[in-house]
C-alpha cells in the first residue's frame, strides 16, 4: 500500500472512530465531498493547511495522521467497539523511536 493510501486510510479510520463521515469531514474542510476524493482517488496528500484543519476536526496531531502505525491502534479500538484511548492519546502513548 502506498503511503497515501495509508494517509487516506487513516482519516477514513479516524473519522469513523469520531463518528464522522467523509461528508462531514470534507465540510469541516471547507471543500466539496467530490473533491476530497478526488484527492483520494489520484493519491494526493492535503497541503500544510488543510493538514492542520484536518487534525483539527479528527482531534488527532498530525504526526497520527501520517504514521501508518497509528492505524493499527486505531483500527483495534473500532474493532473491540471499546474506546478505550483516543487516537491521538494512542499516539502519545506510542514509545519514542
Amino acid at each position: 500500500m502506498t503511503d497515501a493510501a495509508f494517509f487516506w486510510r487513516i482519516i477514513r479510520t479516524a473519522a469513523a472512530f469520531r463518528g464522522k463521515t467523509m461528508a462531514d469531514v470534507a465540510r469541516d474542510l471547507g471543500v466539496s465531498q467530490q473533491h476530497l476524493r478526488a484527492y483520494e482517488a489520484r493519491g494526493k496528500f492535503l497541503n500544510s493547511r488543510r493538514l492542520i484543519d484536518l487534525s483539527k476536526s479528527l482531534d488527532v496531531s498530525v504526526e497520527t495522521l501520517m504514521t501508518p502505525e497509528a492505524l493499527d491502534q486505531i483500527e483495534d479500538v473500532l474493532n473491540d467497539r471499546r474506546p478505550r484511548m483516543t487516537p491521538r492519546q494512542l499516539y502519545l502513548a506510542q514509545e519514542p523511536l
